[in-house]
């Protein structure tokens, strides 16, 4: 994903480059006719001086300033441009950066992308086999509820679409996967809440150490890794 947003920015950043190349070029273009223009004008009105009464030379003055007027407005007209353009060309910088973060959102959402940092670790012990589908699946809920970012059970990815059933033995399968005890839940999210989520007094793990042989047992860690599906 880094490579994708990477080779994006990469393709805009040429693309404004680009742009900008032919934006200048654009202006410097303009202020080249504008300079000749300019040195014309100052020959013509070098020659005609000489020429003119004082009547045509008060005519030839205001001609020449509607034009430095007409002038002024059209440099304005190029700078406010310019400036659209680099407006323009930020919001798309914007938006490309919202897509790009919103596609990262949405595979790990979906559980497509492997995940890292603090959380907590959650190991359930069945001594009897007493849990069910039904069990895990309520942890997980809790967890979520907590704020967890992305969880897995015994390296399985816990998704949106993921199922908990049980085999025709009883066993837990959880995203088509069989898992057995200890049942070791990883879980990416802030470790206070996280622990606070399932530890509440008759919570998930009052409930599940109060049958024979299940112990609940939650570290908080600094920087776990959960798998992608």
């Amino acid at each position: 994903m880094k490579k994708d947003i990477f080779h994006i920015h990469n393709v805009y950043d040429q693309l404004q480059r680009r742009r900008m190349q032919i934006a200048i070029a654009i202006v410097c273009v303009v202020i080249g006719m504008l300079l000749v223009t300019q040195l014309q004008v100052q020959k013509s009105i070098s020659k005609k001086l000489q020429e003119e009464t004082k009547q045509d030379l008060g005519e030839i003055i205001r001609d020449l300033d509607i034009e430095v007027r007409a002038l002024q407005k059209e440099e304005r007209d190029l700078e406010l441009r310019l400036v659209k353009y680099q407006g323009t060309a930020e919001d798309q910088w914007f938006i490309l950066n919202e897509a790009a973060q919103n596609l990262e959102n949405l595979k790990m959402f979906a559980g497509l992308v492997g995940i890292e940092g603090e959380g907590v670790q959650v190991v359930i012990g069945d001594e009897h086999k007493f849990l069910d589908c039904y069990n895990l699946w309520d942890i997980a809920n809790e967890l979520k509820a907590g704020g967890a970012e992305a969880i897995s059970i015994n390296g399985v990815r816990v998704a949106a679409m993921t199922s908990f059933t049980n085999d025709s033995e009883g066993r837990v399968v959880v995203g088509g996967v069989k898992v057995e005890p200890p049942y070791v839940i990883k879980t990416i999210g802030d470790p206070k809440t996280l622990s606070e989520a399932v530890g509440l007094l008759g919570g998930i793990q009052y409930t599940l150490t109060s049958y024979e042989g299940v112990t609940f047992n939650v570290t908080e860690i600094k920087n776990i890794g959960v798998p992608a599906v």
